[in-house]
Order: structure tokens, then C-alpha cells, then sequence
């Protein structure tokens, strides 16, 4: 049936499905069940039968054309949605003749189409890199996918052979060979490889039997590109030894994403319990097996922060951030250029945090008049607001965890400013001794951060306010004890820090 909140295929009848299926069947004469038609008609369906809404990433070639002409046999107005993306890559000088291609292909089956076009920042005439240009393809279809739409490639069998050679040149482990899935997770949506369990021999069969059009893309000859020479100059011997390679080498990658969701089934529990508010909590990881260890590493490191370390990497992160003396301030980095990470270990717990700039120490100065103020390296937005009736102020408790994990906006209740003092935010240390509300005694601002667990990397980047050169509070962590805070008639303003948690 169809879930008319989330309008995807849940639980579908697959009789019903395949009665109208079959009617399709009939009209593009289908009549043998040996069929090539019948054959990735039937492996398509056993992937995107649970969906309704798909977006193809449609490229022009041989495979994505096939999938675009069967995908066209079946679509049934009644039960999904398709249409059809070019990404042009602006690279190629046919590459809007390719768009203008993929475009007509559309337009004769009916299928609405897009071209999205990118501009990558590199020499592509020499040193064109795959990654790249892979990412930005992904992050392409990803801004353009609907709410409930479903990405679609036309991957298969070979491609899977492929990449699992690639994961034992890099000496990927099992996650690495597991290779593609036929289901996953892309950003905030799933992408689906409905060929991916299909021969290149049968794509190529049908498109030869249905006289279909493609693009030949002749970069796809250039052997400088890993993936070329594998399929140019490595396959073809590797068949002409073992005509079945493909198969068994699809069949191990399988296998080895089979082994994966098991341990993530049976150690899921774990991380969870590990795991608050996206850091990890490490004093059980010292009597784990080794193996174990490695487990919850990689995958908090994947989950949180989309990385996929190396083994190199887990040990370095071992040896000198988790087994470093307590009072170190272990760093390390992880990612690339284009997804930086830093982990951090504070207090029994490990921290994955986006890499920061300095703060400047000079001060900014807010105008009295504006409820707002931005602060530098966009870690969020101050404003304020009067407080008519004094409400009682309770001391902040202690936090075992840093208050700063918090999503909700951090505040603080201090005492409205004089007409002849002015706002000022400063970020780095104050001097001398300090007595904050709740507290009896006076004590110096590093103490006063560690009593309410502060790490040192937020330290810099809590926003400190005065008035003049009079120090009022740490916005959302503490405030300055005076008379005039505690005076009930006193005008009252509250602070609010609204923290940027996509830079956290």
C-alpha cells in the first residue's frame, strides 16, 4: 500500500505490482521469461519496488540509457514518479551537445529532464581528479533531489568489480570491500543501483536489441584513470582466465557488506550507549579487544563525521590522543581539503570537531540600539531583550558534559546597561579574580572554566560581555556577582547566544 504522509511503497502487494507489470510486459512483447528484458526487468524491480518518487542521474551512456528506456517501460503514473538530471561537467567541448542528447532521449519517452551544470576549480586539461569531480557530481544531485525523491544510477556489475579492486589497492578492510550497496544512504535521501547485479554483456545485449542511442564519451578510453585501466587492460585478461571473475568478485563484495551490517547490528548498542551528544565516551574502549576498539572508532568517526579513517589513522588516535597524559590537550587531524576534522579529548570523552579559526582579541563593539550582534567566524548571533519583572536567579549547576553541546540557545540574566556604558564582546582571558553569582569565593577565569567543564578549544570562543571595561558575564555560562545585579529594582536584560552548530 502507499503511506500517504511519507507517499512511499510500504509493505506493497507484489502480486498486485506484478499484474500490472505484466500488462507492461505485454506491451513491449515480453513473452519468454529468458529474456534479456524479462532478466533486468525483474532485478530492477526487486530493488526500487519499495520507493515511488526517483530522480535518475542520467548521463548518456550505455548504462544510464538502458536504465532511462526501462525505467520508461514501467512507469505507471499510478504507482511513481521518474525524471531525469544531466550533470555537465563543462569539461568535454560536447558536453552541451551531450545535455541537448539527453535532453531529446527524455522528451521521446516523456520523462521530464534538467541539466545542472558545474564548474570545477582545477587544470582539467592534465590533472582531472576522479574524487573530485565524483563529489561534486553527488553533492549536485543531492541539492537538486525533492523531499521524498530517490537517487538512481545505473551502476552495475562491473563497476562493482571495480571498485572492490580499487579498495584492495588502497588495502581498504572489510568496509572498503564491501564496495557499493544496492541501498543507501546519500546525505538526507537514499540512492539506488537497481543494476547493479547485472552483467555489462546484458546491458550492452539490450541496448543492441532495442537499437537504443547513447553517448561514447572517449575520456572513458584514457587509461591515466584507475577505473579505465582496470577495465581496459586488467578485466579482460582476468576474464579471458576466469570468464565468471566478475561474478565471484560482485559475490565477494557482498559478502563483505553482509559481514559489516552483522557487526554493526551486534555493536550498534554499544556505540549508542558510547555515544552523547556526538562525543564519545572512552574509558570502556581500554578494556575492549583491539578489533572491537577499531569498530567503535571508525564508525563514530564515520557517523559524525563522514570519515572514513584509515588504520594508520586509529592507532595514531590511540596512542596519542587517548593514551596521552591527562593533562595534554591531544589533537589530531582528519579529512580532506574539503571536509576538515579535528578530535579532541577532554575528560574521558572524544570530541569530532570542524578545524576553527583564531578568534581576534580585539573587542567588538555593540551598538545599544541593535538587539543583534553577529560574532566573527560565524559561530553565532547575540541578542538581547529587557526582563520587566525580576525573575529569580537560580546559580548553574555543574555540567558533566560541556554546557556548550546544548542546541537550544545558551542565556544569561544580567543588569540592564548605565545610559553612559557601552556593549563590548571580547573573546580570551580576563584578568584578576572573579566572584560569579552562586559562588562565595573569588577565583581566576581558567578555573572557573574547568569547574564548569569547559574544554579548552571553546574557551577562546565563548563570548565575554562588558560594559565599558567593566566585565558583566560569559554569555550562557556565567554572570559577575555585584550589588547592583543582585538589586531587585534594577532594570534586568537577558542575553541570548544562538550558537551556529553547522560550524561546531
Amino acid at each position: 500500500m502507499i503511506n500517504k504522509e511519507n507517499n512511499i511503497l510500504i509493505n506493497f502487494d507484489s502480486n498486485q505490482y506484478f499484474s500490472h507489470l505484466h500488462k507492461v510486459i505485454m506491451k513491449i512483447n515480453i513473452l519468454s521469461t529468458q529474456s534479456i528484458q524479462h532478466l533486468l526487468l525483474k532485478k530492477i524491480l526487486s530493488i526500487i519496488s519499495e520507493y515511488n518518487q526517483f530522480l535518475l542521474a542520467y548521463s548518456g551512456g550505455l548504462d544510464s540509457t538502458v536504465l532511462l528506456d526501462i525505467l520508461s517501460k514501467i512507469k505507471i503514473k499510478k504507482f511513481f514518479q521518474l525524471r531525469a538530471v544531466y550533470i555537465n561537467h563543462k569539461i568535454n567541448p560536447s558536453s552541451d551537445d551531450w545535455s541537448l542528447h539527453c535532453k531529446e532521449q527524455c522528451e521521446y519517452r516523456d520523462i521530464p529532464f534538467k541539466n545542472i551544470s558545474i564548474n570545477i576549480k582545477q587544470n582539467m586539461t592534465k590533472n582531472i581528479d576522479e574524487a573530485i569531480l565524483r563529489s561534486a557530481r553527488y553533492n549536485a544531485l543531492s541539492s537538486d533531489l525533492q523531499l521524498r525523491e530517490v537517487l538512481l544510477t545505473a551502476h552495475h556489475q562491473n563497476d562493482q568489480a571495480e571498485t572492490l579492486m580499487l579498495a584492495l589497492k588502497r588495502g581498504s578492510g572489510p568496509t572498503g570491500l564491501s564496495a557499493m550497496a544496492t541501498n543507501n544512504q546519500l546525505y538526507n535521501h537514499r540512492i539506488l543501483r537497481p543494476l547493479l547485479y547485472c552483467k555489462k554483456k546484458d546491458i550492452i545485449k539490450y541496448a543492441k536489441q532495442f537499437k537504443l542511442k547513447w553517448i561514447n564519451d572517449d575520456s572513458n578510453m584514457n587509461t591515466r584513470f584507475d577505473r579505465n585501466f582496470l577495465r581496459l587492460n586488467v578485466f579482460p585478461l582476468l576474464e579471458n582466465r576466469w570468464p565468471n571473475f566478475i561474478t565471484t568478485v560482485s559475490r565477494s563484495a557482498q559478502l563483505c557488506r553482509e559481514q559489516e551490517e552483522l557487526l554493526d547490528e551486534l555493536l550498534a548498542e554499544t556505540l549508542t550507549t558510547l555515544t552523547k551528544n556526538g562525543s564519545l565516551y572512552i574509558q570502556p574502549l581500554y578494556t575492549m579487544s583491539v578489533p572491537r576498539r577499531k569498530y567503535i572508532l571508525r564508525h563514530w568517526i564515520a557517523k559524525y563525521g563522514n570519515i572514513f579513517p584509515s588504520s594508520k589513522q586509529l592507532e595514531i588516535l590511540w596512542k596519542e590522543v587517548i593514551l596521552s597524559r591527562c593533562d595534554a590537550k591531544p589533537v589530531i587531524s582528519l579529512g580532506s581539503k574539503k571536509i576538515k576534522k579535528e578530535i579532541r579529548r577532554f575528560r574521558n570523552y572524544l570530541y569530532l570537531l570542524s578545524t576553527k579559526n583564531k578568534i581576534s582579541q580585539e573587542l567588538i563593539s555593540w551598538n545599544n540600539k541593535s538587539c543583534y550582534c553577529f560574532l566573527p567566524d560565524n559561530i553565532g548571533i547575540l541578542f538581547h531583550m529587557p526582563i520587566n519583572n525580576f525573575e529569580s536567579i537560580q546559580p548553574k549547576e555543574k555540567k558533566s558534559i560541556f554546557p556548550l553541546c546544548s542546541v537550544s540557545p545558551l542565556e544569561s540574566i544580567v543588569r540592564a546597561p548605565k545610559i553612559n556604558e557601552n556593549i563590548f564582546i571580547r573573546f580570551g582571558t580576563v584578568q584578576g579574580l572573579l566572584k560569579i553569582f552562586g559562588r562565595k569565593h573569588r577565583c581566576y577565569l581558567k578555573k572557573i572554566w574547568k569547574e564548569f567543564n569547559i574544554p579548552p578549544w571553546e574557551r577562546p570562543r565563548i563570548p565575554l560581555l562588558f560594559y565599558n571595561n567593566s566585565f558583566i558575564a560569559a554569555i550562557g555560562i556565567f554572570t559577575i556577582n555585584d550589588e547592583e545585579f543582585l538589586d531587585k529594582q534594577s532594570s534586568k536584560w537577558r542575553f541570548y547566544w544562538i550558537r551556529n552548530h553547522y560550524n561546531s
